[in-house]
């Protein structure tokens, strides 16, 4: 096997591995987030178009405690560093909740 073969060999042997370690790290759902947002409030500059459609970054924020509405979340139009800096108003799209998933513990009794 030559040089140029072996490297290709390595290369797609390299690249199964990683593909197998992706696709079978399993990842558990722990939580749902559930918001409702107003989409005419999105400032049309904050609208990027991209490839696939339109998209505008939002930021959400999960509270401790619920309001006097039972809601527990809250989303914004997410702000660039600059816009953080000078204090710039932030614009809230909505809220929701948060709902955590519950894990049923295992009981380390042995009767």
């Amino acid at each position: 096997m030559s040089k140029v073969q072996l490297k290709m060999y390595e290369r797609r042997t390299i690249r199964k591995k990683f593909k197998y370690i992706f696709m079978s790290n399993q990842r558990n759902v722990i939580g749902t987030l559930n918001i409702s947002i107003n989409l005419d409030k999105i400032p049309k500059e904050k609208i990027v178009k991209g490839d696939k459609g339109s998209y505008a970054n939002m930021t959400a924020l999960i509270f401790d405690s619920d309001d006097q509405y039972g809601k527990n979340a809250t989303a914004m139009v997410s702000k660039t560093p600059e816009e953080r800096d000078s204090k710039a108003e932030t614009i809230y799209l909505g809220n929701g909740w948060y709902n955590v998933k519950t894990i049923p513990q295992k009981d380390n009794m042995p009767f």
